[in-house]
């Protein structure tokens, strides 16, 4: 099976959350969005060590593969958010964008936050 994480479970695995190290270091075929790669950065840089979060980041990276948005996963955006809207059921669009990595690529989406995801028809989710 392959994975994409949630920038919630990449988050605490850079916490050194021992439930989520644990259970990371034990799976294969783990894959990240550059979209949570932009707000880990963010996180990283508005911290007061930016050094000490970025090497931690390009420690992570060295075992994953690192997925883009592209266009595919542009159109199940488009297609997503627009059936989000209909629902009533709105979430942010960077989770929208993860999502439609998930979705493109035929991959289980990794993360704690069920809540945010639950209404992406289709997406496969592994609560973490």
């Amino acid at each position: 099976m392959r994975y994409i994480l949630d920038t919630d479970v990449i988050i605490e695995y850079l916490r050194s959350n021992d439930e989520i190290v644990s259970q990371l270091n034990n799976m294969s075929g783990l894959n990240v969005s550059t979209v949570s790669l932009c707000e880990l950065y963010f996180g990283a840089y508005n911290s007061g060590n930016p050094t000490r979060h970025t090497n931690g980041i390009s420690n992570f990276l060295f075992n994953v593969k690192v997925l883009d948005l592209d266009q595919d996963s542009s159109v199940a955006f488009g297609i997503i958010k627009s059936k989000l809207i209909r629902k009533g059921k709105i979430i942010d669009d960077f989770d929208i964008s993860i999502a439609s990595i998930a979705l493109t690529n035929n991959m289980t989406l990794i993360t704690r936050n069920i809540k945010h995801y639950k209404n992406v028809e289709n997406l496969r989710i592994k609560a973490m």
